[in-house]
């Protein structure tokens, strides 16, 4: 798996929260890639809507997987956050429980 990891834009002037999914073209563990963007940028992708689930979809070269910033257990954003976005938290955890995620 790769790394998918947001940034906050405050500094645009058009659109000034919105995120950026930026596709870190290396291998790695979860938890590595957590500690990765968390040292190098903000943290994982957190995503709370269709259109960010679109944005950071469009971030991943076809072919490719990346990783989110969402634990399994309890079903949590990263930052430690509660679930927002159900339809995501629903995917995983059909693709967990089918044995398409370790």
């Amino acid at each position: 798996m790769y790394v998918l990891h947001h940034e906050e834009n405050s500094r645009r002037r058009t659109y000034p929260n919105r995120k950026s999914y930026i596709f870190i073209n290396q291998a790695m563990s979860w938890s590595s890639a957590q500690q990765y963007c968390r040292e190098n940028y903000k943290d994982l992708a957190m995503i709370e809507n269709q259109e960010e689930n679109m944005e950071a979809q469009n971030a991943i070269p076809s072919g490719s997987m990346g990783w989110i910033g969402l634990y399994r257990e309890p079903w949590t954003w990263s930052d430690g956050t509660i679930k927002t976005f159900q339809i995501i938290i629903n995917l995983f955890k059909f693709a967990y429980e089918n044995g398409f995620l370790d």
